[in-house]
């Protein structure tokens, strides 16, 4: 069995984004360190327009200082940010769209659902 890349994995999130009806785009920041890799935007809802930032990585690996440090500052925002290292992680982050049914509840739920996997949400943002 092929071992797993960043970019198989990658490949994966654009393929399962599209098929979800959401947009995927490549991020690249000028004059910082540490962007997610991607941002996804979901159609609207259930009354939920949403944004996502994912940082993509190979079987095994965590994101650096730099992108912790960037995804928390995404999530002092309430935009959902996930680190993503495995083709289960892709598939949570699609069925985690397709949870949510209230536009109030909408961040609180999606970080509790996302709480129990690798990607999880700091304490402090719970």
């Amino acid at each position: 069995m092929k071992k797993l890349r960043e970019s198989d994995i990658e490949k994966y999130l654009v393929k399962r984004v599209k098929e979800a009806g959401g947009e995927i785009r490549k991020v690249k920041w000028i004059g910082r360190r540490g962007a997610p890799d991607r941002i996804i935007f979901w159609p609207y809802r259930n009354t939920i327009n949403c944004i996502v930032f994912v940082e993509v990585k190979a079987p095994g690996e965590k994101a650096t200082e730099a992108q912790e440090r960037e995804m928390k500052i995404i999530r002092k925002s309430d935009i959902p940010a996930f680190c993503v290292n495995s083709i289960k992680g892709v598939d949570q982050i699609i069925s985690g769209y397709y949870k949510q049914t209230d536009a109030k509840k909408f961040s609180k739920k999606f970080r509790t659902y996302y709480n129990r996997f690798y990607f999880s949400v700091p304490e402090d943002r719970k």
